[in-house]
């Protein structure tokens, strides 16, 4: 399959690296080009932005640190929006806000564009183990098609609900973390 990934950081390489392994050609994309080096090493291509890495991609992810950089990349200028063709599927491996999540799938929508909310849970050590928690939002039967290629990131894959519901699980989920270390001794 052709894939897009945006955000090559300490979470996004190594699941794009997952992708690679499995045999998806992938086009990859970071503000700081030095951290896709290995990508391109096992054979991932290198895009200029967003909107280059969307072009000719079935599914593009992104990994990114928040809802700012997350809509900027996702419908800003040079962006995912800009370069994505209908029935493409845009899944955001972020955490963001449910209220920003379903504003993007909106718009996305409107271009005939598919999303899901996928945010992911194991930190680091997860993410280079392809054991994460991949808590996914929207269209149920979209999910089931993607599935799979879930699978390469994550080993407890579960479909929440409707778009928005895998932030909201995985909002529960840091605050429910959080909370226990308010118990643990010191």
């Amino acid at each position: 399959m052709n894939i897009g990934f945006i955000g090559a950081g300490r979470m996004g390489n190594p699941m794009a690296q997952h992708l690679i392994k499995n045999g998806h050609d992938l086009k990859v994309h970071d503000l700081s080009r030095s951290s896709t080096t290995n990508l391109e090493e096992m054979g991932a291509q290198w895009v200029a932005s967003p909107k280059q890495t969307a072009q000719s991609c079935e599914v593009i992810f992104s990994s990114l640190p928040g809802p700012m950089e997350i809509e900027a990349v996702a419908i800003g200028d040079d962006s995912i929006l800009e370069g994505a063709s209908a029935g493409s599927v845009y899944i955001d491996l972020s955490t963001n806000s449910p209220k920003s999540t379903r504003m993007l799938h909106d718009v996305f929508l409107g271009k005939g564009v598919k999303m899901l909310d996928a945010p992911v849970s194991g930190g680091v050590t997860g993410a280079a183990n392809a054991t994460l928690s991949v808590m996914v939002g929207g269209d149920e039967g979209l999910f089931n098609q993607t599935k799979q290629v879930l699978e390469c990131i994550g080993d407890r894959v579960m479909y929440c609900g409707p778009i928005g519901s895998g932030m909201v699980c995985k909002l529960c989920n840091n605050l429910t973390a959080m909370s226990l270390v308010a118990f643990l001794p010191e």
